[in-house]
This record gives structure tokens, sequence and C-alpha cells, in this order.
């Protein structure tokens, strides 16, 4: 239980606007390197045209998006950079052109989803500047037709490895825009396919009083994809896209309404220009660059729920948030990097790089002399920070600023006690969620919506509550519930019934169920690899582990000949799956994704059951079903520790990897004698605010009941109190 505490004495008495995203390529860079060197950062490479994104490949290559050449129409490219610097053409002549501000635009996003490549075309030349200063008009001759668009190309690992390129035709535009794939041969006789996968529209009508037939542009500047859906942010529009990958049908996701800006002379509102996207977890985190006039405090870091489109604030506070990054890899726990284009834009400046504890807002200061730093990735092979610098055409590299401090829970249920308990990843604050239970097994948690979810095997049923243990309520009766994996983005949970030897897929609410594999000897339950699109899971029964597509199909046996090998973990990134083995010696195994390179790294333990990784951390946690106990260890199986002891037939343990630090209290005001207590809140959990009216009473009084936060930030009225004189505390409960 953590406590934030305030004391509180009460004393009784009687239209013009800038909407655009302003990268400036080309401008001022040699006078910015002249005057103001980075001693840290070190260049990785050179020659790039306007490089605006960057991504990794699973082999440790960098891709990268280019705006292209200023004045050379149809010049955007895509570059493959090795880690020694050296860069090849994968494909040149994407759609380019000056937009109707004089910038140049080109390649604004790309993304790897297995062997396909996504590349976001931006706005180019689709509208032209309007009569009157700041309003632009619909261009009946833009340069290419498929501006404001996402591309798929075929990217085998051969292309990867050794490729001449690929070059498009501005034929080749027109051809796309049919819809029909474009078969592309290089000089090399080189093959690959590429396809329109959706044309977003270009612009829309926003009639002015001085020009009524003035247009909004559209203008995608990044990308991230799953198995099924586009996710695009849009700078000119100010939403987030998310666009079906099989028919280009696309939605607004969220959007990012304008801020009332707190001049008296100027622009009326600041436009919140969304800039980059990431997945970090099952969210997507998106940079908010501001709009004109551009003051600092306007721009800021946010996270998006990838299916109700929710936004909670996570870094405010900044001045041209240009890109993110998670510190801790697919977690927020050890921190976000934020990088700032340029602190004095529009005037010519240096960009900066911070890392920030979420969501305190505490924050460390690591690089203020970057120049047009316009993405981001931590290359975690290297131990390099690798930065894409818009003006000067270079990637150059820091190294990776350490983690902040964490936080984070172990979650594990007592099978044969009947309960979900919850304790610091340390073992110490073991508390008990929820009891009573018919022979619990979990639970998953889904922590952006403050969830839980279990499976109860004496019924085979599954249910799922809220984090504070109100709301239960079953998903799936018996006897085709289990322990789901969770797969938020796309809306789905996957699960094995171990009586009937399937495994099932059903939507988020427990509909839509389907049965993807039969046959199985006792399946446990599975686990997901979005990126790679399969699911994996023990056979307990066969002694065998098994991986197979997210539909079902392409099953494949990985290992076998284990005696009861029970529960899977997955470290993706790494290459590796965890596994348990329940009888013979009570092992902890590992081995590579394709089921090679098996090691035992534990022995001698009692019935090894759940299993859980913090990859960042080094650690392997996992559960002796008959010890009784929770133990972790180093990834290698070296420096065994028991945490928790005393537990009564220990099934399943899960990790939340998120930060809990201390809240903070943000605002505390008087009005007529009420009272109102401010607070920063961590969704899912419950609160409750308590007075005393002397610091030395032994009992505080609660104010009101508790309450589970919906939002980031929570608030508390106390009216028209009879005491003078009141110590206020809030509580965060177990």
């Amino acid at each position: 239980m953590k406590i934030h505490s305030l004391r509180r004495q009460i004393t009784r008495s009687t239209k013009t606007f800038a909407r655009l995203l302003p990268l400036l390529y080309g401008c001022f860079t040699s006078d910015l390197m002249a005057q103001a060197p980075c001693p840290e950062v070190q260049v990785l490479a050179t020659g790039l045209l306007g490089p605006s994104k960057i991504i990794q490949t699973p082999s440790g290559r960098f891709l990268v998006a280019e705006v292209g050449p200023p004045d050379q129409l149809n010049s955007g490219r895509v570059s493959i950079v090795d880690q020694q610097g050296n860069r090849r053409t994968l494909l040149d002549g994407l759609p380019s052109a000056r937009t109707f501000v004089g910038d140049w635009s080109g390649a604004t996003g790309i993304w790897l989803q297995g062997r396909t490549l996504y590349v976001v075309n931006g706005q180019g030349d689709i509208t032209v500047p309007g009569p009157v200063q700041g309003t632009e008009k619909a261009n009946p001759t833009p340069a290419s037709p498929i501006f404001s668009s996402v591309l798929a190309m075929d990217f085998p690992e051969s292309l990867e490895t050794n490729t001449a390129g690929f070059k498009l035709a501005l034929s080749d535009h027109q051809t796309l825009t049919s819809n029909a794939p474009l078969a592309l041969t290089n000089s090399s006789g080189e093959k690959t396919t590429v396809r329109l996968v959706v044309d977003f529209v270009d612009y829309l009508p926003d009639p002015r009083p001085t020009f009524a037939e003035n247009v909004r542009h559209s203008h995608p500047y990044g990308i991230v994809a799953d198995n099924t859906h586009l996710y695009v942010v849009d700078g000119g529009f100010n939403t987030l896209r998310k666009v079906e990958i099989t028919n280009g049908q696309e939605q607004t996701l969220a959007s990012f309404p304008p801020t009332r800006s707190p001049l008296t002379n100027g622009p009326p509102v600041i436009e919140n220009v969304p800039t980059s996207i990431h997945w970090v977890g099952e969210q997507l985190v998106v940079t908010i660059f501001g709009g004109a006039p551009f003051l600092p405090g306007f721009s800021k870091v946010v996270q998006v729920h990838p299916q109700t489109g929710a936004i909670v604030s996570l870094v405010a506070g900044l001045t041209t948030a240009i890109d993110s990054a998670p510190l801790a890899a697919n977690s927020l726990s050890g921190g976000l990097l934020a990088l700032e284009y340029d602190l004095s834009f529009p005037r010519p400046g240096l960009g900066r790089l911070q890392s920030f504890i979420v969501p305190t807002g505490n924050s460390v200061s690591h690089s203020t002399c970057l120049v047009t730093p316009s993405s981001m990735l931590i290359d975690r092979t290297a131990g390099r920070l690798i930065l894409s610098e818009l003006s000067t055409g270079r990637l150059v590299w820091i190294p990776v600023p350490p983690t902040l401090s964490k936080g984070g829970h172990l979650y594990f249920s007592e099978t044969a006690g009947g309960r979900i308990g919850r304790a610091n990843l340390d073992g110490t604050g073991k508390v008990t969620l929820l009891s009573g239970l018919p022979l619990p097994v979990g639970p998953t948690l889904d922590l952006f919506s403050g969830q839980m979810y279990w499976s109860e095997i004496g019924s085979a049923t599954m249910r799922r509550a809220n984090l504070d243990r109100t709301r239960p309520t079953t998903l799936i009766s018996g006897p085709n519930g289990g322990l789901p994996a969770l797969d938020l983005a796309g809306g789905r949970m996957y699960w094995s019934v171990s009586r009937s030897g399937t495994i099932r897929r059903a939507n988020l609410d427990g509909s839509g169920q389907q049965v993807l594999i039969t046959g199985l000897s006792d399946p446990h339950a599975p686990v997901l690899d979005l990126v790679g699109g399969k699911i994996y899971w023990a056979n307990y029964g066969n002694g065998d582990v098994r991986r197979a597509n997210l539909d079902g199909t392409g099953q494949q046996t990985l290992v076998s000949g284990i005696a009861s090998s029970s529960l899977v973990a997955l470290d993706v990134a790494g290459g590796k799956m965890y596994w348990t083995v329940q009888r013979a010696n009570g092992e902890i195994r590992r081995a590579n994704l394709d089921g090679s390179g098996q090691e035992i790294l534990v022995r001698n333990q009692k019935a090894p059951s759940g299993i859980a990784l913090d990859i960042d951390s080094g650690h392997i946690y996992w559960a002796n079903f008959e010890g009784g106990d929770i133990r972790r260890a180093n990834l290698d199986g070296s420096g065994q520790q028991v945490l928790i002891t005393g537990l009564s037939g220990l099934a399943v343990i899960t990790l939340d990897l998120s930060i809990f630090p201390p809240f903070d209290i943000q605002a505390a005001a008087t009005s007529d004698g009420d009272f109102t207590l401010n607070w920063s809140a961590l969704l899912g959990r419950a609160y409750q605010v308590q007075f005393r009216t002397e610091l030395t009473q032994t009992n505080w009084t609660s104010l009101g009941s508790r309450r589970t936060a919906t939002n980031a930030t929570m608030s508390a009225l106390d009216s028209e109190p009879a005491d003078l004189q009141r110590f206020y505390r809030v509580l965060l409960l177990p």
C-alpha cells in the first residue's frame, strides 16, 4: 500500500492557425554543426537522403525511409544499412515533392511485419498555396498519384543480405493505383512484388472566411502493424488510422484535437500533430509534435489502446517531440526515451534526448546538442541508440542510456488453496486478491484495461475481473474454458482445453469462439509470438513442445521426448523459448525458437509449473507446484533464489513489469469552503482518500468509498467540511 498525504488549512471568509508538420529538410545544418558539435555522438552512416524513420530487422540491419533530395521529383527511397554503416538501396523512385509550405516530402514511415515491408508516402504536393497566407488548395496535377498512401513490398531475406535494389517509375505509380500487384525485376534478375495497401484521402474541405475553397491535407507520418491491421499516424488530419491489411478498409482509431493557446495574439489553438508510433507491449505509443507557435511545454507522448482508441498521457511538457522509445524492451518499466527535434523551432536550434519515469514525469537529460534528429531505435544487440538526422543525411549513435528505477509485480495462483495473489518482484508485499475460487489457474493480465483473466480447472471455466477484484464475470463456461493468452491489438484470446485436447480462440469478451487445433494430448496454456504470428504450447501428455500459426495451421513439433512438459515462456527478441519439466528431475529448460540448441538450466525442482521471464533484468521466475514456493534465477539458471514459500499448489505465475512509482498530488484547491484534491493515478488500481483533524489521532476517516482509476488522473471533493483543519492522505490499495 502506497500513501500520499497533504495538509490543508481552511480559512472561512465571505481565427487563424497553423497545422503543418514542419521538418525543414536541408536548412541551416552546417551552421548548427559548426556552432555546437555533439561530443557524445558517433557517426554510423552518411549519404542518406533525408532519413525520416529508421527500423531494425531481426538480423540486425537497419532499414531507413528517406524523403529524397530536394527538387528531384519522386526520389523517395528506402535504404539498407548494415552494422558497419554500409548503405545499399532497396527501393528507389518513391513519391516525393515539395509541399505547399515549401519543405520536401517523401517516404515518412516504414515497418517490417514478417517478410513484408510497409512504406508510408507523405503528403508531397497534393496541395498548393492558396491566395491567402496560411491557406492551401487542391493540386490538380500532383507529381504522383500515390501520395498519402501505404505500399507493401515482399522482402525475403535474400534481398536483405544482398540486393542491387529496385526503382519505381512514374508509370509504376499509375499501375499501383489499380490495386493490382506490381511485379519488379532488377538488373541482377532479383524479383519482388509491390502493392498499394491503402490510399488515404489526400485532403478534405476546410473553408475559411478568407478562402472558401481552402482544404486540409493528409500527411501520414509513421506506421506499425500487427498480423491484421496497419496503424498509421496522420500529421495533417491529426489522427491515428487503423487499416485492415487484406482489403484496405480504414477507420479513425483516435483523434488528437487542438489545445487552446495561452497567448492573446496569434493562433487561438495549438495543433497536436502526431509524428511517430510504436508498439510498447500490447499498446501504441504516439509522439505529439505540437503546432504553431511551437511553445515549450505543448508537445507530449501519449499511449493509445489499439482496440478502443482510448488515450492516456505518458509524458508532457515537451517542446518538439519527434520520436519515443522504451528503455526496457516492450515495457515502460525501465522508463521512456523522448526525442525532440529542435528546442528553438522554428528558429534554427538543436534537439534533445531525455528519459522519463512514467507516469511521474521525473526525467534525466542525455543530450542537448543533436542536429535535426528525426527518429531513433535501440540496437539492443550492440548496446547503441541509433538516431537518424533529417537534414545531415546521417545515422549516428550514442550508448544506450541506463534504464530508470523499475517497479512491477508478480501474480500467482494457488490452485489447491483456491487463491490468486500478488507480490513485489522480490517476493515481499504478498497479498491475496481473490479467494474461495474452485481450483484457479492464472491470472493473465490486461493492464491497460485494468483486468485479469483466470481459469477454474475443476469446471473448465474462464473468468475475468478488474484488478481491484470488482466485477467478476464468466466469459467461457465449462467444459470449454481455460487460461487465455491475450492478443490485445487483435482483440482476441487463445487458450487450451486439456480435457478435449483442443486449442481455441475467441474475442476478448468470449464471443466468436473457434476451435483451431484438435487431437492434442493434455495441452497446457499457450503463449503467443504476435510478431512472428505463432502460438506455442506444451503437450503434457505427449511430452513435447509445439507451435502453429495463429489460425491453427502449420503445426510443428519443436521438442519431443520430454516427460511431462508443462508451461512455456518466450523471449522472442532473443530467439529463445523456456519451459518446465514437472516430473523426472524437475527441470527448467531452454532452446531456440525452432527447438534446436536445447539446454537444461535448472534441476531438482518439485514439479515446476508456472514460468515467466523478465528479460531486461535478466531473470527467469517459476513456481514449484509440489514445493509450494516461487523462485527466480538468472536467465542461464545461475543465482537461484527462493522468493515466497508456504503456498498451496502453485500453478501459474505472471509478471507485471509496469512501473508503480509513488504517485503525485497534482493540485489542491479550496473554493467556497469546498476542498478539491487531484492526483496522478494508475489505470485499474483502486484508491481511497482519508482525513483526520489532528496528526496525533490514531484512526483515519475515509472520504467516500474506494474508487478504481479509469484515467491517468483522479480527483476527490470534500464539500464544506465542518472542521477548520484537516490532514488528507491518498492510499493506493492492494
